[in-house]
């Protein structure tokens, strides 16, 4: 079983929220710009709550991508020195994280309790994990992204 790292998930979360926040803000330009376009196309009403919609839709993308970017940020330090904290927890559950298409539950997300502290912890972890089940974990502190030692 190959094992997905800390440094594979911080990356390719950093690079996907990243061309988020460009696509956010290139289509919210290019919306502004073309609206008058837009509106004699589509008429002045509908041309205009279409507009108004999709760019609340691209401001949303660029303040969800922001917020992430952000955690990941604050990580930066513990990730580039490999300055990981290191728990020993018991998989309890996994949050609830349904695929949009399928419906099917997927298990990225185990609740950990840490057995020194009993504490519940939500990981982000690509790897394959079973509920209750004890594995050594070390995860970046604010965005929660995880890999079993």
């Amino acid at each position: 079983m190959k094992k997905t790292s800390i440094s594979q998930m911080y990356v390719f979360s950093m690079i996907c929220h990243i061309f988020t926040l460009i696509c956010g803000i290139c289509g919210s330009i290019l919306m502004i710009a073309f609206n008058k376009d837009l509106i004699n196309t589509t008429g002045e009403i509908f041309g205009l709550i279409f507009i108004i919609g999709i760019v609340v839709v691209f401001i949303f993308l660029i303040i969800f991508s922001l917020k992430v970017i952000i955690i990941l940020l604050k990580d930066f330090k513990a990730y580039k020195y490999k300055n990981y904290i290191s728990i020993t927890g018991k998989v309890i559950a996994f949050k609830r994280n349904r695929e949009p298409e399928s419906g099917m539950q997927i298990n990225d997300k185990p609740i950990i309790k840490i057995l020194n502290t009993n504490e519940e912890i939500v990981l982000n972890i690509n790897d394959k994990i079973l509920v209750g089940e004890t594995y050594n974990f070390n995860y970046l502190q604010y965005s929660k992204i995880a890999e079993i030692e």
